[in-house]
């Protein structure tokens, strides 16, 4: 979420306040907090069960604690799951900035959300998956607009099979860098 302030009529003194809430959640992965494993590169991630379509603005009410946002995702009628696949990748310490999708319901019986993630560990292929849920294989939770998931996988041994751990952290926790929106040009970074 970021706030601008500004003149409403200018000369006049007075500030209003904006809350821009993004209208997608976005997705992180890092190898081992960024540092990476000797040998292991992520070569495909596949987005399973996502929807197809969200709203602009959310229907639901913000909380009122800034911090927390909205906590209910805000779905239209006929979204319909698909499949997104990031391919083609050589990531070795971190796919950010990269992966954005609209609110989502997660739901068990074959409609769960999750990320299939090919790589590769010391040349040797594998596929493992990790799910919207807590610690993985706890409750599922909802892909929430203006949220920031952030999956951080870890190898279980120095062997070749790896498990996929993660973290889930807030939007706000995340350093996305200072916005400029400019002369609206198109770019926003400074």
């Amino acid at each position: 979420m970021g706030k601008q302030q500004f003149d409403s009529c200018t000369g006049t003194g007075v500030d209003l306040a904006c809350n821009l809430y993004r209208a997608v959640a976005k997705v992180g992965i890092w190898v081992n907090m960024q540092d990476g494993y000797q040998g292991f590169t992520i070569t495909k991630i596949i987005v399973n069960n996502a929807n197809d379509k969200g709203y602009c603005v959310s229907t639901e009410t913000p909380n009122p604690v800034e911090t927390v946002q909205y906590i209910y995702p805000s779905i239209p009628a006929g979204a319909q799951n698909q499949t997104i696949t990031y391919d083609g990748l050589q990531v070795t310490t971190a796919y950010e900035n990269e992966i954005y999708l609209p609110e989502k319901v997660n739901t068990t019986g074959g409609n769960e959300i999750s990320l299939t993630v090919h790589y590769t560990y010391h040349n040797k292929a594998k596929v493992g998956t990790i799910k919207f849920r807590t610690n993985g294989d706890g409750d599922i939770f909802d892909v929430i607009r203006n949220h920031s998931y952030l999956f951080n996988i870890k190898l279980s041994t120095i062997e070749i099979d790896a498990e996929l751990q993660y973290q889930v952290m807030d939007w706000t926790e995340v350093d996305n860098g200072e916005l400029d929106f400019g002369d609206g040009g198109g770019d926003v970074r400074k």
